[in-house]
Parts: structure tokens; sequence; C-alpha cells
């Protein structure tokens, strides 16, 4: 069951990315969501990466 859960997050990034363009307003919680979705995965499958869940974007933020 867990890795049915992990793999509709992994599909759901392709459509909250698609989704996160045309609505100003949908833009920073589309993008904090597929941001969280990303980091949860590589965590969980590349742990050795140093991404840990709940990381702040470095940068500009968008």
């Amino acid at each position: 069951m867990e890795e049915w859960d992990n793999r509709n997050r992994l599909y759901s990034i392709k459509f909250n990315f698609s989704h996160s363009g045309p609505w100003l307003g949908a833009s920073d919680l589309t993008r904090r969501m597929i941001l969280d979705d990303v980091q949860y995965l590589n965590h969980k499958y590349a742990p050795n990466a140093g991404i840990k869940p709940g990381r702040k974007l470095e940068g500009p933020q968008y």
C-alpha cells in the first residue's frame, strides 16, 4: 500500500507542475506541494542525497 501511495505522489508531481503555471493564486501553494513531494521521495528512495523533507527553499522565492 505504501508503494502505491508513493507512486501516486510521483505521478501527481507532473499534474501539479502543469497546474502551477496558469493560475497565479494557486502557484505558490502548488509549488510548495511539489517541493514537499519531491523532497519526501528523494529522502525515502535516495537517503544519502542529503535532501530532507521540509527543507526550506534556497535562493529566490517565486
